[in-house]
């Protein structure tokens, strides 16, 4: 019996490394590393608290380390200020694909230390990635009044549209929207996850990544494949009524107590629906800004990944940058 245990496990090691070399010369895997992100009750997921996390890919290696509240961190950040501008989003705001304090709310915060001290400003940027519109006004809802801002950015990207219709955190019937009072599911993969990385080998694996991805593709198209039956047009009404509407709540929420809020959109090719978004939004008041697409402006994105890169970062700092200083009355930094 332990011969034949000792010679199904040697086997089963020979076929794991032989499969994890196939696929790190095979197969383009997006994120090898630990994840970001934990289990949270209310949200599904919330970024690690006090972590420092390597991410390796074809593209890129990036050091990712978030604070004691779990939002992304860089080494000179400000730690207290009259004036903090509050970051929502997804992995763009995040700074997926950049190393601390090169995502474009760390580039805005440097600008104003730097360039216009009378003027320091707070970032916070509560940006989680793979999270669609009704993450984030949830998540919106539950940093407001700790953080305080003075100034609220919101960033979309087409993928909230079925981002919302997947993770279910809101409905519409009859035109009214259904608030969900508990995350989906998603407890028995984390328990997964933390047992794999314990083992820093196992967390560094290209095949589990690769398989990780494969199962994450899949899901998101059988959740939005159920959910439009068929694809017909009154689904894409449906879920552009629903986005929209998620939209409003978001911008409306961020509006709270006289604030300012700035939509920034990141284009695609869709001028349509672009329009819509944009009309929208201005009728509630609020600013918009629009990052070129990558099929306009691909030096500012990662040609494999899709995220923006170093460069693009820099781009959407240098477009908020006079919108906030505008906003917080101060002096653009130059």
């Amino acid at each position: 019996m332990i011969k034949n245990l000792i010679v199904t496990l040697a086997t089963f090691l020979i076929m794991f490394a032989a499969l994890e070399v196939l696929t790190r010369y095979t197969v383009t895997v997006r994120n090898v590393g630990p994840s970001f992100t934990t289990y949270d009750e209310q949200l599904g997921k919330v970024h690690k608290q006090n972590a420092r996390i390597v991410r390796r890919t074809p593209e890129f290696t990036m050091a990712f380390t978030t604070d004691a509240d779990g939002f992304r961190r860089q080494a000179t950040a400000v730690e207290t200020s009259d004036r903090s501008v509050l970051f929502i989003g997804d992995s763009f705001t995040e700074g997926y694909g950049v190393n601390d304090g090169e995502e474009f709310p760390a580039l805005i915060e440097h600008a104003f230390a730097s360039q216009a001290p009378a003027c320091h400003i707070r970032v916070v940027n509560a940006g989680v990635g793979d999270t669609g519109t009704g993450y984030e006004l949830k998540m919106l809802r539950r940093v407001e009044q700790r953080v305080s801002p003075s100034a609220v950015v919101l960033q979309f990207h087409r993928n909230d549209f079925d981002d919302n219709l997947r993770e279910k955190f809101f409905e519409l019937d009859s035109g009214k929207l259904i608030e969900r009072d508990h995350a989906p599911a998603g407890r028995v993969l984390r328990v997964l996850q933390s047992i794999i990385e314990r083992s820093s080998w196992l967390s560094e694996s290209y095949l589990i990544a690769a398989m990780k991805q494969a199962a994450e593709v899949i899901s998101k198209k059988q959740v939005v494949s159920a959910v439009s039956d068929g694809g017909d047009a009154a689904w894409q009404e449906h879920r552009e009524q629903l986005t929209i509407r998620l939209v409003r709540e978001l911008v409306a929420e961020a509006q709270k107590g006289g604030r300012d809020a700035i939509f920034l959109g990141i284009g695609w090719d869709d001028p349509r629906l672009m329009g819509r978004l944009d009309r929208e939004v201005r009728s509630l008041g609020a600013d918009v800004v629009w990052v070129p697409s990558r099929a306009t402006a691909d030096r500012l994105y990662y040609r494999i990944d899709g995220h923006w890169n170093s460069k693009g970062h820099q781009y959407v700092a240098d477009l908020l940058v006079p919108k906030l200083a505008a906003s917080l009355g101060c002096q653009t930094p130059r």
